[in-house]
């Protein structure tokens, strides 16, 4: 498993791998990937095929940082700002990774989703962030040959590389 942290969002702190909003005084979040062990850290990322990710009794998951796991998914600890007065969430119909942990925070004017998710390949998480006037997909994916990729769509260019081959029929 390899770990991949775009924007640095997420941080490395005592308790883990941990991630914090704030828009004020009643708009704040936290969310923590607890780290059991001594993760090896590169830059700002756990290095690959060293750690692997646990589930406890209570189903809450932890990194397990020396432990093996030498597939090809890869945890993914990211996030999407809404636009000005706009607002963010996942499509959950369209999302088909394991999110971990999540954070949101909102105010009158700002708002942000941030997450910690393991994909697999062929998976995909999307979050639909909105504005004043504009809404873009953000389309994370994990491609069947391991290869990550972050994607900014609007409405009619997922609809235009999403048909249906069974509903498209040439004439």
């Amino acid at each position: 498993m390899r770990h991949r942290n775009p924007g640095k969002l997420w941080k490395f702190k005592p308790a883990g791998l941990e991630t914090s909003l704030d828009f004020g005084k009643y708009q704040k979040d936290v969310a923590i990937l607890p780290i059991i062990g001594k993760a090896y850290i590169l830059g700002d990322e756990i290095v690959s095929g060293t750690f692997a990710i646990g589930q406890n009794a209570n189903e809450d998951y932890s990194i397990m940082a020396g432990k093996e796991d030498t597939s090809s998914r890869m945890l993914l600890t990211a996030g999407v700002r809404g636009g000005f007065r706009g607002d963010v969430w996942v499509i959950e119909n369209l999302t088909t990774a394991t999110i971990l942990k999540s954070c949101y925070a909102a105010s009158k004017v700002d708002s942000e989703y941030r997450f910690a998710a393991i994909l697999e390949p062929g998976q995909q998480i999307v979050v639909l962030s909105t504005g004043r006037g504009e809404e873009t997909l953000n389309v994370f994916t994990l491609s069947n040959d391991g290869v990550y990729s972050h994607q900014l769509m609007t409405n009619e260019e997922w609809e235009a590389t999403h048909l249906d081959a069974e509903e498209f029929k040439l004439v």
